[in-house]
């Protein structure tokens, strides 16, 4: 997916945004030794406009699939998410800190 038009339908405010309630309810109660953010926040980064890049992700299988690399709390979060086409909705998967995006806020 050309990283552009998915930033382009975030900015026009095209696209909506779902998750899975019950993956957002894992990411706010388990405590990892990683910060994760519940979907709720990471939208409301996505729409504050603190997205440093979007990168199209290793899963060759499905065009769709992508990395939206966002500035949370002053430091680089990687939110894999897909491009639903026939419903206009980006799906978040997860998020999580990644040290090798720091060179990029």
């Amino acid at each position: 997916m050309d990283g552009q038009k998915i930033l382009n339908l975030i900015s026009s405010k095209e696209v909506k945004f779902t998750f899975s309630p019950y993956k957002n309810e894992i990411l706010t109660s388990v405590k990892t030794t990683e910060k994760r953010h519940s979907f709720i926040r990471i939208i409301k980064e996505i729409e504050a406009g603190n997205i440093i890049k979007i990168t199209s992700s290793n899963n060759t299988d499905d065009p769709n699939h992508f990395w939206l690399i966002l500035k949370v709390d002053n430091y680089p979060y990687v939110v894999p998410a897909h491009f639903d086409e026939a419903s206009n909705l980006i799906v978040l998967h997860t998020n999580f800190p990644d040290r090798r995006f720091k060179k990029d806020i």
